[in-house]
């Protein structure tokens, strides 16, 4: 005879679908995949295009991911861990972003 537990286990574990899937498979090789395009070959790069171009493609990747969650999968952000961050997780985000976009200019 199965145990409760057990059978709460076996439902709690919905099967793979294709949007999962999908998913996981363009955050997991997406990064690595852009990287073998080398995109900033196709815009006649200097370093600033270059930068920005890699910038470019990966924010395209991560809204393709957010597309496949809320429109494919039917899920709320939430379900991906994003949480309306406070004024100080804000500050420190956009000071970051900044600061990246700074140094890699710099750095080019």
């Amino acid at each position: 005879m199965p145990s409760a537990t057990g059978d709460t286990r076996e439902a709690s574990h919905p099967s793979l679908s294709a949007a999962v899937i999908v998913g996981l498979v363009v955050s997991l090789f997406g990064a690595p995949l852009l990287g073998r395009l080398d995109v900033p070959r196709w815009v006649d790069a200097s370093a600033t295009r270059s930068f920005l171009a890699n910038s470019l493609a990966s924010w395209l990747l991560v809204g393709g991911l957010l597309v496949i969650v809320l429109y494919w999968e039917r899920r709320r952000l939430t379900s991906i861990g994003l949480r309306v961050p406070s004024h100080r997780e804000a500050a420190v985000g956009i000071g970051a972003g900044l600061g990246r976009v700074v140094l890699g200019l710099v750095a080019h």
